[in-house]
C-alpha cells in the first residue's frame, strides 16, 4: 500500500486491519456498558471490576504471548486470538451476570495480549530505522480507528437493533480477521535491513568487564527487561528507562487523565457551561474532549513519521516538558477557559511520547530477542494504564485532583531526568567505542 510516496508494507497493513477488526467488542462494552447496567445482570459497583480485568490479565499474558511467539511462530497464535475474542464478543451480547462477562473479559486480555504483540513484531519485521515510527504509528492509528468506529455506530446500532444483535455482529466483524491471516502468513517480510541501530550494534560489541552477575540481579533484569544473554547487557538499562517512561506515560494520560477527566471537568465548570449561547452538560464536554483524545491517537501515524524525521530523543524532549507543563497548568490555571483548552494539547503531547517510545524500543530490541523485550515492555504500558484510574480514584477524594497531576507531573520529571542521562550516557558510551 503506497500513499504520499509512503508505503505500507502489506504485512502491516494486514495485521492492522485484523487488529482493528477485533477491538470492535472490547470497545463498545465501554461505550455501552455503564448505560445498560441492568441488561448485563450487573450492579453498578461491578461495572470498574468488569471494565479493567482484562488489563489486569494482561500484566502475566504479555510475557506468555512473547514465549509462545518466539517458539511457534505468528500464524497459529495469532489465529486463535482472533477465535478467542469472537467467542469474548459474543459473550458480551448473549450473557449476563458477572462470572460470565468477567471470563469473557479475562480472555480478551489474553488475546488482546496476542493481538498486540503480534502486531508490533510484524510491523518491527518490515521496518527499518528510517521508517518505524512511520510504520508503528500506522499500526496504532488503524486499531484506535476501528475502536473509534464501534463506539460511533456500535453505539447507533445498538439504539436500533439491541445489544444483543449488535455484539453477534461484531463478534462477525472480528472473524474477517480469520480471512486476513493466511494471506498475512503468505506475504513475506519487506525489510531486509538489520532491526539493530548504529548505537545499539556498538552497545551491544563494547567489551564486558562486568563481574558475574548475582541470581537476585538476573532475577531483576528478567523481570523488568527480559531474559536476554549476558552479552547484551550494556543494552538492559536503555531498555528500562523506555519501559519506566512507557509506564509512566500511560500512568499519566491513558489511566488517569482519562479516567478522572470527568470529575476534572465537573469540578471546572459544575454540570453545565455554555459555549456561543448553547448550554453544554458536563456529559457531553466530556464526550468531546474524549473525541479529542481518540482523533490524537488517530495522529500516531504523523507523530511516527515525525519521530524518524526529528530522532526520538528530540521529540521524547519536546513532548514530555510539554505534558508536565500542561499537568501543572491544568491543576492551578484560575482561568477555566485555558485549563479546558490545554486538554487535547496534553492528549497530542501524550500521544507523541507514547508512539515515539514504541519506536525506541523497537531500535534498542535484537530481532533474536524481540518478542520477549515487547512482552516486557507492553506490560510496563499495561501496569501504567491499569494503576492510572485505581490511584486516581482512591486519592481524589484524599488529595484532590491538583495535587493528583501535580504530583504526577513530578514522577514524569523524574522519569525524564533519568531517561536524559541513561541515554546520554550509552550514546556516549557507544561513541566511544
Amino acid at each position: 500500500m503506497r500513499f504520499r510516496n509512503v508505503h505500507i508494507p502489506n504485512r502491516v497493513l494486514l495485521v492492522s486491519l485484523i487488529v482493528g477488526f477485533c477491538l470492535f467488542g472490547d470497545s463498545l462494552l465501554y461505550a455501552v456498558l455503564p448505560a445498560n447496567v441492568p441488561s448485563f445482570g450487573l450492579k453498578i459497583g461491578l461495572i470498574g471490576i468488569i471494565l479493567s480485568a482484562n488489563r489486569y490479565v494482561r500484566l502475566f499474558s504479555n510475557s506468555w504471548a512473547a514465549w509462545v511467539y518466539n517458539r511457534i511462530g505468528l500464524k497459529l497464535p495469532l489465529t486463535m486470538a482472533v477465535v478467542g475474542t469472537v467467542i469474548s464478543t459474543a459473550i458480551y451480547g448473549i450473557s449476563k451476570g458477572l462470572w460470565p462477562l468477567l471470563l469473557a473479559r479475562m480472555l480478551w486480555g489474553i488475546c488482546f495480549s496476542f493481538l498486540r504483540l503480534g502486531g508490533y513484531l510484524t510491523v518491527l519485521d518490515d521496518s527499518a530505522d528510517k521508517n518505524r515510527g512511520l510504520l508503528i504509528g500506522f499500526f496504532n492509528s488503524t486499531w484506535r480507528t476501528g475502536s473509534l468506529l464501534s463506539v460511533v455506530f456500535g453505539s447507533i446500532l445498538t439504539d436500533i437493533i439491541g445489544l444483543q444483535t449488535t455484539f453477534l455482529l461484531f463478534a462477525a466483524a472480528s472473524a474477517f480477521g480469520l480471512l486476513l491471516i493466511p494471506m498475512l502468513a503468505k506475504v513475506r517480510a519487506t525489510s531486509s535491513v538489520s532491526c539493530d541501530n548504529d548505537v545499539v550494534q556498538r552497545l551491544s560489541t563494547l567489551p564486558i568487564t562486568m563481574s558475574a552477575e548475582t541470581r537476585w540481579v538476573r532475577l531483576f533484569w528478567k523481570l523488568t527487561v527480559s531474559d536476554l544473554p549476558y552479552e547484551s547487557h550494556t543494552i538492559r538499562l536503555p531498555l528500562l528507562i523506555v519501559g519506566l517512561a512507557k509506564f509512566a506515560n500511560s500512568f499519566a494520560i491513558q489511566g488517569l487523565l482519562v479516567a478522572t477527566l470527568g470529575f476534572y471537568l465537573r469540578s471546572q465548570i459544575g454540570d453545565e457551561t455554555q459555549l456561543s449561547g448553547i448550554t453544554l452538560g458536563v456529559t457531553t464536554v466530556t464526550g468531546i474532549l474524549l473525541g479529542c483524545y481518540f482523533f490524537t491517537e488517530l495522529m500516531a501515524v504523523v507523530l511516527g513519521h515525525m519521530s524518524d524525521r526529528l530522532g526520538r530523543h528530540f521529540l521524547i524532549y519536546i513532548a514530555s516538558p510539554a505534558i508536565v507543563a500542561l499537568l501543572l497548568l491544568i491543576s492551578f490555571s484560575p482561568i477555566q477557559a485555558i485549563s479546558i483548552a490545554a486538554l487535547p494539547l496534553l492528549f497530542l503531547a501524550g500521544t507523541a511520547v507514547s508512539i515515539t517510545l514504541d519506536a525506541s524500543v523497537g531500535d534498542l530490541a535484537s530481532r533474536q530477542h524481540r518478542a520477549q523485550v515487547l512482552g516486557r515492555y507492553t506490560t510496563w504500558s499495561d501496569l501504567g494504564s491499569a494503576s492510572g484510574p485505581l490511584v486516581g480514584f482512591v486519592a481524589v477524594s484524599s488529595v484532590g485532583l491538583a495535587a493528583l497531576y501535580s504530583g504526577t507531573a513530578f514522577l514524569l520529571t523524574a522519569i525524564l531526568a533519568i531517561y536524559t542521562y541513561v541515554m546520554t550516557y550509552s550514546t556516549n558510551r557507544a561513541n566511544d567505542h
